[in-house]
């Protein structure tokens, strides 16, 4: 399913598509939030920073920087929002040396919005399953 979506998308992004696709993906988890987490969107992003600045004694120094830029810019909530992605794909294609397509990654979400949403209410819960199951290994 995720392959078949991937295809979809190659022709405007390329090579990209899977990295676009990551990002589309938590876009779409952002704008579906209630459907998958009972806690609020806004609460939990708190809640992760708070236990992500609990382990920065354990960080290297990047690590830290690049934290305390997450938590004062808040990047996980600019996923909600298409202005967030379209921020979050440029900065991303800025950081590639050479040209490349990722910033296209809005446009192709109008373009297969109902089949990427469509995927992901499909693909999220086998996720959901499997990492339980994982998790559920290191369970004493």
């Amino acid at each position: 399913m995720v392959v078949k979506l991937r295809k979809c998308l190659h022709p405007r992004l390329g090579k990209f598509s899977g990295v676009a696709l990551d990002v589309l993906f938590d876009h779409v988890l952002c704008i579906r939030w209630e459907n998958y987490e009972e806690t609020s969107q806004a609460d939990w992003i708190g809640l992760t920073y708070d236990l992500l600045a609990a382990r920065s004694p354990d960080m290297s120094e990047k690590r830290k920087f690049i934290l305390a830029n997450m938590i004062k810019h808040n990047w996980m909530q600019m996923y909600s929002t298409t202005e967030g992605i379209t921020t979050i794909l440029h900065q991303m294609s800025r950081r590639i040396p050479f040209e490349n397509p990722l910033e296209q990654g809005v446009v192709a979400f109008e373009e297969h919005k109902n089949a990427i949403i469509s995927t992901f209410d499909e693909f999220f819960p086998e996720i959901i399953s499997v990492t339980q199951a994982k998790l559920d290994t290191f369970a004493p």
